[in-house]
């Protein structure tokens, strides 16, 4: 919901891409990427979710503040 992003938005970086995704692909994560489209931030979905991107064996690395 665009209403809960204000909460941690400012957190993320204007000038790197942000990757958003669901857990198994379903496009839940589409309206966020809208929403942070509209509001200048170079976001873009991972197509398959999260599950996919593991199970291809791709590289994940944990957030760490």
């Amino acid at each position: 919901q665009a209403e809960k992003m204000d909460d941690w938005i400012g957190d993320l970086p204007k000038d790197q891409p942000i990757v958003a995704y669901c857990m198994y692909g379903f496009q839940v994560s589409g309206n966020a990427v809208a929403e942070l489209q509209r509001r200048g931030y170079n976001a873009r979905m991972l197509a398959g979710g999260i599950a996919t991107w593991r199970a291809l064996g791709q590289p994940t690395q944990p957030f760490i503040q």
